[in-house]
């Protein structure tokens, strides 16, 4: 419609932007659409779920405070929520590649046939020759849908394992250290506040 205004909604750096304003304080925000792509002042908006992670709070985490730790359930559970879409995300991607690679041979094939059903026009010039741009067309589609084939396997496949393998793993293993290292850290207080109870009685 002319004259509207458009409504962005965005997402930057785990943060929710609209019309380019930060909404603070935003964890898990779902946009409705329920105007048919128009809020009730006409304005087109266009509709993204999304999850947002709050960034952790340093002194917070100096302090060890309840809300650091809820702040780190959070980022836990949002690390678990990535590599679940991450997994999902690598399989149906491996699911393209290899339904692609039958798509490619059995295209092949079909490419072949036309070739073969051009040599029967030999003396038929511009059948012939129709028959062999047609084929040479297809060709070169099969071509490049080899090319993206190849650089989707090189490019996303390898970047998909490498962070379900190595970088969210990493993220964990210091999930896991933290952890233990905190549990030492409040059995440490527990004994030295028992050893003051102690020295007083």
């Amino acid at each position: 419609m002319y004259g509207m205004i458009p409504v962005e909604y965005r997402v930057q750096n785990f943060k929710v932007y609209f019309n380019g304003y930060h909404i603070p304080n935003t964890e898990s925000i779902g946009f409705e659409d329920l105007a048919g792509g128009y809020d009730r002042y006409g304005n087109y908006f266009f509709l993204i779920p999304m999850i947002i992670m709050n960034t952790i709070d340093f002194e917070e985490c100096l302090k060890d405070s309840p809300a650091y730790r809820n702040q780190l359930r959070q980022a836990a559970n949002h690390i678990d929520l990535l590599e679940d879409r991450l997994e999902q995300m690598f399989k149906m991607c491996n699911s393209v590649i290899n339904n692609g690679k039958i798509f490619v041979q059995e295209f092949q094939k079909f490419l072949k046939c036309i070739f073969d059903v051009r040599e029967l026009f030999s003396t038929d010039e511009i059948a012939y020759k129709s028959l062999g741009k047609f084929g040479n067309y297809l060709r070169e589609i099969q071509t490049l849908f080899s090319n993206l084939l190849e650089q989707t396997s090189h490019s996303l496949l390898r970047t998909l394992t490498r962070m379900l393998k190595d970088d969210i793993r990493k993220v964990k293993d210091q999930g896991k250290l933290f952890e233990r290292l905190s549990s030492d850290y409040d059995i440490a207080l527990q004994k030295n506040a028992d050893a003051s109870k102690t020295k007083r009685k």
